[in-house]
């Protein structure tokens, strides 16, 4: 699955004619759904326009490395809903996306990476916790799939016999509860650690969840999205359809609290920046630890150089949306919190 050290090996090729091409494949879109697809006939037209505003003395690589590509595409069959390629005259790399991109683009020069750190930023890594007082299950969610981990089982009963011949009550069936659901809270942050999940989500049955809640570590419960109504028999497609939207409006409330932590900080001379000019000085001499930028990012140099740059200097790029977006656009279009 797509991750950053992915991206990074694009840019550390150094290479400077390279045809950056991102499809919306998703064929349940109607557009997607003719005989001719709208991702087919969109690649074909979005190369066109690119070729024609290439200067003449790019045309003879892009015509060739463009060849390549779209030989490629007269036989692909979509797989996912995104596809992103980066093709050179000595490199293919392909890319298949559980989610779909915004709009058909193509671009030829340095790569661009921007949509990639989009829907990397968008559709994080989440932790899906199902729990009942004798089984628990783990899922995880990373742009827009999922996949089940692991489960666990309580030890207050023995499944090497029916349930109904045991003999468990009172206090020692409510210790047995007790003692599983720390357990499952213990290894939520385990797992948190292990898969690099920053968030987390429980459902299953809400008392067993709301009890798990009380022994989550601190990190986990300061990543919690909530307790949603998820059932442990519910298909991985409905989990997602509950899971997604939480998750989305989550990422909302949590970019809009980075923006204005990184204003007040500008504000008070705290460790933040605001404003192109100042943001990007203090990229240049690698100052910044998160860099943000409202989505989508303007078009043209900034959409090639911004997120290149900030992977070189080691920031995080977060690319905002909504409220958070409108207000960097406020207080000059890009807003950065400082290394101490």
């Amino acid at each position: 699955m797509l991750n950053v050290d992915d991206v990074k090996q694009l840019l550390a090729r150094g290479e400077d004619q390279v045809l950056s091409l991102y499809l919306r494949v998703d064929p349940t879109l109607p557009d997607n759904q003719s005989p001719v697809p709208g991702w087919r006939s969109g690649s074909g037209i979005a190369l066109h326009r690119l070729a024609e505003s290439l200067p003449e003395a790019d045309r003879g690589a892009f015509n060739a490395i463009q060849r390549r590509a779209l030989d490629f595409l007269t036989h692909y069959q979509p797989h996912g809903k995104g596809l992103a390629l980066f093709y050179s005259a000595r490199s293919e790399d392909v890319f298949e996306l559980p989610v779909a991109f915004e709009e058909n683009t193509a671009a030829f020069g340095q790569p661009v990476i921007a949509p990639l750190l989009w829907v990397m930023d968008e559709y994080e890594r989440y932790l899906v916790v199902l729990v009942a007082d004798d089984e628990a299950h783990f899922l995880t969610t990373y742009l827009g799939d999922i996949g089940r981990q692991e489960a666990m089982a309580s030890d207050r009963f023995s499944f090497d016999a029916p349930r109904q011949r045991l003999l468990i009550v009172g206090d020692l069936e409510n210790n047995a509860v007790d003692r599983f659901q720390r357990n499952v809270a213990s290894r939520v942050a385990a797992l948190m650690r292990d898969l690099k999940a920053d968030r987390v989500i429980l459902g299953g049955d809400l008392d067993a969840a709301r009890s798990v809640l009380e022994y989550l570590s601190p990190n986990a419960l300061a990543n919690l999205v909530g307790v949603l109504p998820i059932q442990l028999d519910h298909s991985d497609d409905e989990i997602m359809g509950l899971v997604l939207p939480a998750a989305l409006e989550y990422e909302r409330a949590k970019e809009l609290e980075i923006v204005e932590d990184v204003i007040t900080r500008a504000r008070t001379g705290a460790g933040g920046v605001t404003g192109h000019d100042a943001v990007l000085a203090a990229l240049d001499t690698q100052r910044v630890d998160v860099l943000i930028a409202p989505w989508p990012l303007e078009r043209g140099e900034l959409m090639r150089t911004l997120p290149v740059q900030a992977l070189q200097a080691g920031s995080r790029l977060e690319l905002v949306r909504g409220a958070a977006a409108d207000r960097v656009r406020t207080v000059g279009g890009l807003a950065a919190r400082l290394r101490v």
